[in-house]
């Protein structure tokens, strides 16, 4: 396995979390039988190994030992989503048995956190992440990046107010920002469209960039 090959699993993981998304949106009354469950976990699993590879990767192929900025927020956006896999994996497992980590109030604190800072780091990342494609001229990254840059915020935004909706319900018996009004549908499905198909295609391109052979140079 090589950072291409790793990119190009990356792909299909974001891409199977957008198609996830998407039924999830258009059928959400969807019956799952236990054979479907352990189906969707293990997918569900697969797609979160290959975004974690993805960074170990990067770190370990492509990220300069110099770039100590950049090295430092891959190191964080790995563990960080070395720690959704593990969680999602843990929570995936207690469903099996009917006791479901998110479905206790501590437990889901913990998720919500734990997500909520994974995507923060994330968001870092990319700052710095296309601030060094940019300067790479011969890539012609910089377009792809800022595209990808911009999804993954417009992600980060879209889950804060999640979790905000969430809370605020909890305590007040309301949601402060209903995105199921007639006013907020659309916008918000193009956003949430606009924040995977940005990702997915910035990938693409890297992908496209990178060949065969190692590009960190020692």
């Amino acid at each position: 396995m090589n950072l291409k090959n790793i990119t190009l699993y990356a792909i299909l993981g974001y891409s199977y979390f957008f198609i996830m998304r998407a039924v999830g949106t258009i059928f959400p009354a969807t019956n799952y039988n236990e054979t479907w469950m352990i189906i969707e976990l293990s997918l569900n699993f697969i797609a979160n190994l290959g975004i974690t590879l993805f960074f170990l990767y990067l770190l370990k192929e492509f990220i300069k030992d110099d770039e100590y900025s950049l090295m430092n927020s891959t190191v964080a956006a790995f563990l960080g989503s070395l720690s959704i896999l593990l969680l999602k994996a843990l929570n995936g497992f207690s469903s099996l048995i009917s006791v479901p980590i998110d479905h206790t109030i501590p437990g889901r604190y913990m998720v919500n956190m734990v997500t909520w800072i994974q995507g923060f780091i994330i968001v870092i990342f990319f700052v710095n992440f296309s601030s060094n494609l940019c300067k790479i001229k011969s890539l012609k990254l910089c377009k792809p990046v800022l595209w990808g840059l911009w999804g993954i915020i417009v992600s980060f935004i879209l889950h804060s107010i999640n979790l905000l909706n969430y809370y605020y319900y909890s305590v007040n018996g309301e949601i402060f920002i209903d995105l199921r009004r007639n006013h907020y549908i659309l916008p918000g499905i193009i956003l949430i469209i606009f924040s995977y198909l940005s990702l997915i295609y910035f990938l693409i391109m890297f992908y496209k960039s990178l060949g065969n052979k190692k590009v960190k140079e020692k």
